[in-house]
């Protein structure tokens, strides 16, 4: 546990320095194994639907799209 949170703890500050430059968040390519969603607490304080089913992945795929879109552009 200790690890997962450390590993969440850096993402949320590269993701608030991606921020800050206009650069997409990368912290939503991190998924569990079983659905390929973030896990629950990359959903504290999103206003996102429900952390599961149709509607969460419809939400995470649109921001994993924006992050492989962002840094396959050209210059990067």
């Amino acid at each position: 546990d200790s690890v997962e949170r450390a590993v969440c703890r850096t993402l949320d500050a590269i993701d608030r320095e991606a921020a800050a430059t206009g650069e997409p968040p990368l912290a939503v390519l991190v998924v569990r194994e079983s659905d390929r969603l973030p896990g629950q607490g990359w959903w504290s304080g999103r206003d996102a639907p429900a952390w599961t089913g149709p509607e969460a992945r419809a939400y995470v795929d649109v921001r994993q799209r924006a992050a492989f879109d962002y840094w396959r552009s050209e210059g990067r």
